[in-house]
């Protein structure tokens, strides 16, 4: 068996380095494709309410007390939408 240098320990720790930092790399990846993919099911999920809310205003028999309280959802909700995901 050869013997120790100090060489070989410098190799092993760089290796080390070099898992470590391929390690990091793959957890902050799968982080910012986690968060890329919540982010678009909170886009989806904004504008299935909308789409919903807009439905319900064409409904010819909708009271006006409902039809006001919608409108006022919806204005906010797009809002709130526009403002999250600056469009």
């Amino acid at each position: 068996m050869a013997s120790f240098t100090p060489f070989m320990a410098d190799t092993r720790y760089l290796e080390h380095l070099h898992k470590e930092m391929k390690l990091r790399n793959a957890r902050e990846g799968m982080i910012l494709l986690r968060r890329d993919m919540i982010e678009g099911n909170k886009r989806a999920n904004y504008q299935n309410e909308l789409d919903r809310i807009q439905n319900e205003l064409y409904r010819p028999n909708l009271s006006r007390p409902s039809k006001e309280h919608l409108e006022n959802y919806y204005n906010k909700l797009k809002k709130l939408m526009d403002e999250t995901y600056k469009r």
